[in-house]
């Protein structure tokens, strides 16, 4: 039986990029642990949808639709998603912090674009697997992250292209400087939260 784990070529991150380089970590002055990482995006993402009233309940109340809506409301939080994604997935952290500036490229790419109670499970799920890809030297085939993600591989493979090629346009790379601003505003996020917390 074939193995569903891939080795990552040169020529596999040129497809994705025409620079290739490794992202040199800036150590930041704290940091958090693996799950403080999650959890913490899980619920900055949260934050976003309900901030700007995109919790819909049901899919008719979307005025613009795209390949990556669902039909029905995830049954699964997204905490609870990327905890699934990096239980089985095995990916490295940075991973969650990659997932927060692809979100912010989308934003700048796609003018239309938002984030929301239907379409943020997809989404979530081509950011990371597209930052494991790209930055991982090893990755899984499409049909085990399409499992994890509980997506059909057919499908799974139409929200990769649409990502690659109208979302992010191949801009998987991502500098030092961009890497350590969004994981320090990670973990501002985190303490400010924790803060919350304390005082209650």
């Amino acid at each position: 039986m074939t193995s569903p784990l891939v080795k990552m070529t040169q020529n596999d991150l040129r497809e994705c990029s025409p620079k290739v380089e490794k992202l040199c970590k800036v150590a930041p002055k704290t940091s958090l642990t693996r799950e403080e990482l999650i959890d913490t995006t899980g619920d900055l993402l949260q934050e976003m949808i309900d901030s700007a009233f995109k919790n819909y309940t049901d899919v008719n109340e979307i005025p613009v639709k795209s390949k990556f809506h669902a039909q029905k409301l995830p049954s699964i939080s997204i905490k609870d998603y990327l905890k699934r994604f990096a239980k089985f997935s095995n990916c490295h952290e940075d991973v969650f912090v990659y997932l927060m500036i692809y979100l912010d490229k989308i934003g700048e790419n796609v003018p239309d674009f938002e984030l929301d109670s239907f379409n943020a499970l997809r989404v979530v799920l081509m950011s990371m697997v597209m930052a494991v890809k790209f930055y991982d030297d090893y990755y899984y085939r499409n049909e085990y992250y399409a499992k994890i993600g509980g997506v059909p591989l057919t499908e799974f493979n139409e929200l990769e292209r649409e990502y690659l090629l109208n979302y992010i346009d191949f801009g998987l790379y991502v500098n030092v400087e961009s890497y350590a601003e969004y994981y320090e505003d990670l973990i501002k996020y985190h303490q400010d939260k924790s803060s919350e917390k304390e005082s209650c």
